[in-house]
């Protein structure tokens, strides 16, 4: 399993840096963009998102942000609305979850006047040339986009250094060489936008904690394409230590293996439609995540040990090992960053014990059916009584 994965991934890998170094794409500044922005207690980081949408080099005229206080007991709304946010809030405790509440907020807002819909995290930055590559790409044919996903916070621990790695192996390795390849990507949860029309056809159908896979994969069974520009970045809070990040991954995991059966249908449907991006998406969504791969390397080159040193699983496992090695070399030649992040590979070993330990639970134990918010680090607002 891990040598077709790597062989996989490298085709990829190959084909960005054959792309260049942080590809970049086509602007411009001719599109109406819905900015939607689902909130779940999120008083801390709301105001923050607000503003960095403003922010931009985009024109004002041409944004409307709306955030949707999503089963809310704190003061999200409120924060929103003083940043100039129109706030609609969702108080349906007996249905909560992420998928939900985008799809109820499409059914309250007119997403046909805008010429995009745009989705963001609670706790996200952008970057200041987003929405000018949006409308470059919508320019461009693109129907749905998924743009950079990065760290706010790549500097802040040993762990969120290492995920940014991660980060660059996924999207400007991983996904730009889809892209290069015309293949689509996966959508990641924010950073994400559709063409209003395809918002008009499909709507949001997709209610797991892996909504955004399981919509990805239901627009790519329907024919569509998503396209991943590199040049349009989101920067999200990533968990500072491993306890903070623990129901996150959960979350993901089950997500992924929630999937497995619509991943192997893609596969059936693809090969009798002779459809090879909806081949690629079923196998994107059954391959081994990096630590995954790297945890079964590991297993493969202690049995090798174990086999002798003339065994073929020690020689294939080293391979593997080596294949995946220069895979996270490629990543920091592309980031270029600073030794502080190479240092931080030491930290490994530790996140692969944590990350085995979480796949197995999510594989043999009670799986989590609910989205629960990470929690976020910073300052709390002053509440409306202390003000």
């Amino acid at each position: 399993m891990v040598v077709p994965t790597l062989a996989y991934r490298w085709l990829f890998a190959a084909a960005a840096l054959a792309r260049g170094r942080y590809a970049g794409g086509a602007e411009a500044a001719n599109h109406r963009f819905l900015v939607i922005i689902p909130a779940h207690d999120e008083e801390v980081a709301i105001a923050g998102s607000v503003a960095a949408v403003r922010a931009t080099d985009y024109p004002g005229e041409l944004l409307e942000v709306v955030v949707t206080a999503d089963n809310c007991a704190d003061q999200t709304a409120r924060i929103a609305r003083e940043q100039g946010a129109r706030v609609l809030e969702r108080n349906r405790p007996d249905d909560p979850g992420k998928g939900q509440a985008i799809a109820w907020t499409l059914e309250q807002v007119s997403p046909y006047a805008a010429d995009a819909v745009v989705f963001l995290d609670a706790d996200c930055r952008v970057s200041g040339n987003f929405f000018r590559a949006l409308s470059g790409a919508l320019t461009s044919g693109a129907d749905i986009i998924q743009t950079h996903n990065a760290p706010s916070n790549p500097d802040a621990s040993a762990l969120t250094r290492l995920m940014a790695i991660t980060s660059i192996m996924k999207n400007l390795l991983f996904y730009q060489g889809k892209q290069a390849l015309g293949l689509s990507a996966h959508l990641m949860g924010t950073g994400m936008a559709f063409r209003s029309s395809v918002i008009r056809r499909y709507g949001w159908s997709s209610r797991s904690v892996g909504e955004d896979l399981e919509q990805s994969l239901s627009l790519i069974r329907a024919g569509e394409r998503i396209h991943y520009i590199g040049h349009a970045q989101v920067f999200a809070e990533e968990a500072v230590h491993l306890a903070q990040g623990y129901g996150q991954r959960r979350r993901w995991a089950a997500g992924r293996l929630g999937l497995a059966r619509g991943a192997w249908d893609a596969i059936r449907l693809g090969l009798r439609d002779r459809r090879l991006i909806l081949i690629d998406a079923g196998v994107e969504l059954l391959m081994p995540t990096y630590s995954m791969s790297l945890n079964l390397t590991l297993l493969a080159l202690l049995l090798g040990v174990l086999s002798g040193p003339g065994s073929n699983v020690l020689a294939i496992s080293l391979g593997a090992l080596l294949g995946q090695c220069l895979e996270g070399m490629a990543a920091l030649w592309v980031m270029r960053p600073s030794w502080r992040f190479v240092l931080s590979l030491g930290f490994a070993p530790l996140f692969l014990i944590w990350k085995l330990a979480i796949d197995l639970m999510t594989l043999v134990g009670r799986r989590p059916r609910r989205w629960v918010r990470t929690a976020r680090s910073g300052p709390r607002p002053e509440s409306t009584s202390d003000r």
